[in-house]
């Protein structure tokens, strides 16, 4: 989660810029835009957000392992063996 966090955050910025051009682009590509942020606004800039990010990616996280646990009770109650889902099917 956390170093997913500091991975991701730079790569959202840096979309997020490129999605935002209308008619006219400022951007010619992926790297061009990199450099003008960094540029313009220093290296600090791309992890912007990075608290939110971990915030939405703890959440997430979460519901996903809680999900997965809830899941594989309910199988292991049913008389699974855990190793298979048609083992109870």
């Amino acid at each position: 989660g956390v170093v997913n966090s500091f991975i991701v955050t730079p790569v959202e910025m840096i979309r997020n810029h490129l999605m935002v051009q209308y008619d006219v682009p400022r951007y010619s590509g992926t790297i061009d835009c990199a450099r003008k942020i960094v540029g313009e606004n220093g290296v600090g800039v791309l992890w912007r957000g990075l608290g939110f990010t971990f915030l939405r990616d703890g959440l997430g996280l979460g519901c996903y392992f809680t999900a997965f646990e809830l899941t594989r009770s309910a199988v292991l109650s049913a008389g699974g063996t855990g190793s298979s889902l048609t083992d109870t099917l």
